[in-house]
């Protein structure tokens, strides 16, 4: 009890003593601590009662009505694209719904990330403070004031000890509490992320078929074209109708030459008999 009393002097609350400020000095690093955790450990669990509720109705999306997920629901959708009758996305989900985006949305995480080194650093700045209340005035006139300042500068010590312990205490308590949180929110996004990428993430199959879909639309850019009538011509219909004319002008050379032998032949024969 008496080491209880060492570490929080409450009766100072109200006592005014050289304890006051070592107690005042934890309670606005206990302060500190609720502060930041209240916010993160709120949205936490809020966007788990949501993530719980989403993986529940899958595959019945309702995930856009939910307040903590709509706005990352909303890019993550940006990606799909229609494949068959079905929307589908080459986008994992985790590089979406994580703890970082998720919470970020939400909250300012870089403040709560920064509260258990703000923890330690008011601790230390205690310390500092302590120790300067501490020797501020110190007196050696007489042994009365010299007793007083004694007493005064042990008064000053403590605070300095104790609000430096609080401070790495509660910066402790912090990060596991925090850490802890988060390891849960973590597991249910694992879950959740993994039926959207079953749902939504396209397959080995969908692959091959999105590529041979765009060797096909290659192969139309190369070489279908629109005839005079606005009719599409496939590359064997092209070459068939080359064919079908070769063959019509061989015939037509074959023809030509014919009918040019026999004239020839005639304008010799004309020629031997005059």
């Amino acid at each position: 009890m008496d080491f209880f009393e060492k570490l929080f002097p409450y009766k100072s609350i109200i006592h005014i003593d050289g304890n006051t400020l070592t107690v005042y000095w934890v309670i606005a690093t206990i302060i500190i601590c609720v502060v930041g955790l209240y916010p993160i450990l709120k949205t936490i669990r809020l966007i788990r009662k949501d993530l719980k509720d989403s993986i529940n109705n899958l595959p019945d999306n309702t995930i856009d009505k939910s307040p903590m997920l709509n706005k990352i629901w909303m890019d993550y959708k940006d990606t799909f694209i229609k494949l068959s009758e079905n929307q589908k996305t080459d986008e994992y989900a985790y590089d979406y719904f994580n703890e970082k985006n998720l919470l970020e949305s939400q909250t300012n995480l870089k403040l709560i990330s920064s509260i258990p080194s703000l923890l330690v650093g008011f601790g230390v700045l205690g310390t500092f403070v302590g120790l300067t209340y501490g020797i501020s005035n110190f007196s050696t006139t007489s042994t009365e004031q010299i007793k007083n300042s004694i007493e005064l500068l042990l008064s000053g010590m403590g605070t300095a000890f104790v609000s430096s312990i609080w401070g790495m205490g509660l910066s402790l308590l912090f990060t596991y509490v925090e850490k802890y949180q988060i390891g849960l929110l973590h597991n249910l996004l694992y879950e959740f992320c993994y039926k959207l990428d079953k749902q939504y993430k396209i397959s080995k199959e969908d692959e091959r078929i999105i590529e041979l879909g765009k060797q096909e639309k290659l192969l139309s850019d190369y070489f279908v074209f629109t005839d005079e009538n606005n009719n599409k011509v496939i590359p064997a219909n092209f070459f068939r109708d080359i064919y079908d004319e070769s063959i019509k002008q061989s015939k037509a050379m074959q023809s030509f030459s014919t009918d040019l032998a026999i004239k020839i032949e005639s304008g010799f024969e004309a020629i031997v008999i005059s």
